[in-house]
């Protein structure tokens, strides 16, 4: 491993679509220690009907990162960098300000844009480009339905920048945008990494909008002034690691081989694995695969399913009629509960929105004919064994896609904390899992930033500390017919469609 380099101190900014934090990690005998600095709420704000991202007071909470990190008396800090959620964006003007604070993808101002868009090119040629899933709130969406209502706006813009670049520009003054975020936008084509000339002319637009695209570790600038002035820290640089918050933590999937599979399981799981090139036929785009650009020149096949949102909302039922449950209390009750009793078809959109989640999922099981829950730990057995279900058929999923099989996956992120849901996860798919670390995607970004700055030799390096530093949990598959059995049924209710 290079270390001769001596140690590192870096400072990431994981800011995510709920909350963020500044972290810093210090880097010594190859062991990486964290330390949380400042943590924020990320609440969007209303306004006029729209759902927009408060950014104006997301870069105050970035200076309070940087004075926490300066008092805490950290002066040899020596690089910086910005990781966030992908797709949503800001315009910037030829004076450098931002015209309007950034949309929230969940706002449905772009409804409707990708049946305009595919009048022009059609679904499957946009996935062909793109390599991306057509999702309604992609960045290409959201930008065509920006210049069809407000035309002035995109007359006035000069510069596009995802979030993670509006952070950067606000802390440096630079114009830049780094693959892996822009890659989110489905406006590259995935063959080339190069912006899409029949995309931007089938939006009217000129593909000078998009900012030059750094490759990652590449230095994007230095805090300016106003900044060093106002957090009272030094001209420190900042770089451009994956500012795709999922790229960041796939970079350091601890795995010692080239085959495995990974999920990334907060409130959604991305599911996935590492490729050379893109897979673009027919059966990938039906299946709900995108693919995404990673690192080092590889390719993420991945799909987004749901995660832990369904528990969580569930969770959000609990506490008001039980204010003392935590997770801990339901994995005692989901061990009373009858195994196999009824399944969720975990993707319906039935179980998008919030609020009123237990009562949905008691409608659901009726109404396809199964075994109502009525209990929190049978709710909750429900929704972890459907879940781990839902990892097997993308799995199947995956490995037909890719011609490829796969032993070994790996779960980072907060899902790796859910020992049940683990356990669970290896059952159903017959595979080891293992699971950790948590802190994945800042863990990245640090390490990301240790290698721009020579102190590791690349991402296998990157690996290796991960390993030294954090601990994992294995998790060995049992009673796989009662699973496989079990899983047919799954299959069956999944096969009944949406229930609306």
């Amino acid at each position: 491993m290079n270390s001769a380099s001596g140690s590192f101190k870096g400072l990431a900014f994981d800011i995510g679509a709920s909350h963020g934090r500044a972290i810093l990690g210090v880097l010594h005998d190859d062991i990486l220690d964290l330390q949380v600095l400042h943590s924020f709420v990320n609440e969007p704000i209303q306004r006029n009907g729209e759902i927009r991202w408060d950014f104006e007071s997301l870069c105050g909470e970035l200076v309070k990162g940087l004075r926490a990190c300066a008092s805490a008396a950290h002066s040899d800090l020596e690089s910086i960098a910005v990781d966030t959620w992908g797709i949503d964006f800001g315009l910037v003007d030829d004076r450098g300000e931002l015209l309007d604070s950034p949309r929230h993808y969940r706002d449905p101002y772009s409804l409707g844009a990708l049946e305009e868009i595919c009048k022009f090119i059609p679904e499957y040629d946009l996935f062909k480009i793109t390599g991306m899933q057509n999702t309604p709130f992609n960045s290409v969406f959201q930008l065509h339905a920006l210049a069809k209502k407000q035309p002035g706006m995109i007359m006035k813009a000069k510069k596009l920048l995802f979030i993670p670049d509006l952070f950067n520009y606000f802390l440096t003054g630079e114009i830049a945008t780094e693959f892996s975020i822009a890659g989110t936008s489905q406006l590259l084509e995935i063959a080339d990494r190069k912006p899409s000339s029949e995309i931007f002319s089938t939006l009217g637009l000129s593909v000078e909008l998009m900012p030059t695209i750094l490759q990652s570790g590449r230095s994007i600038g230095s805090l300016r002034k106003k900044i060093t002035d106002v957090a009272d820290i030094g001209n420190i640089p900042i770089i451009a690691v994956a500012e795709h918050d999922t790229q960041s933590a796939i970079a350091v999937i601890p795995s010692e081989t080239e085959n495995h599979a990974y999920i990334s399981c907060g409130t959604w799981s991305i599911m996935g694995i590492e490729m050379k090139t893109p897979i673009v036929t027919e059966e990938a785009m039906s299946c709900g695969f995108s693919n995404e650009i990673g690192l080092p020149d590889l390719i993420c096949f991945s799909k987004l399913i749901p995660g832990l949102w369904i528990i969580q909302a569930c969770m959000a039922d609990w506490s008001r009629s039980s204010p003392g449950i935590d997770y801990g209390s339901i994995d005692s009750l989901i061990s009373l509960a009858k195994p196999f009793a009824s399944f969720l078809d975990s993707e319906s959109a039935y179980f998008h929105a919030p609020g009123g989640m237990s009562d949905r999922i008691k409608d659901y099981c009726d109404k396809t004919s199964q075994p109502i829950p009525q209990s929190v730990g049978e709710i909750a057995r429900c929704v972890l064994e459907s879940l781990a279900m839902t990892y097997r058929k993308t799995l199947d999923d995956l490995e037909r896609n890719s011609g490829r099989e796969v032993p070994i996956v790996h779960i980072v992120g907060g899902g790796a904390k859910n020992k049940t849901l683990c356990q669970m996860a290896a059952n159903a798919m017959h595979r080891t899992i293992i699971a950790g670390p948590i802190e994945a995607t800042s863990i990245g970004n640090l390490l990301q930033q240790a290698i721009a700055c020579g102190k590791l030799a690349n991402l296998h390096d990157a690996r290796k500390v991960v390993r030294r530093s954090f601990k994992m949990d294995s998790y060995e598959p049992v009673n796989g017919r009662e699973w496989d059995s079990a899983y047919a049924r799954y299959q069956e209710v999944a096969a009944k469609g949406l229930v609306k």
